[in-house]
């Protein structure tokens, strides 16, 4: 994605940045292990 939209991730990076935004966020890392979690169960995948 980076490579794709170079702008946009550099201003969701500025967003994260600011405490008025990141503060409402989840961290990113649980959110990706969340997420690929559920996925693994849909698959059947340990």
């Amino acid at each position: 994605m980076v490579a794709e939209f170079p702008k946009l991730v550099e201003w969701g990076e500025r967003c994260l940045q600011k405490e008025s935004v990141s503060k409402y966020l989840s961290d990113q890392k649980e959110v990706y292990e969340v997420v690929l979690q559920i996925i693994k169960q849909k698959l059947g995948i340990e």
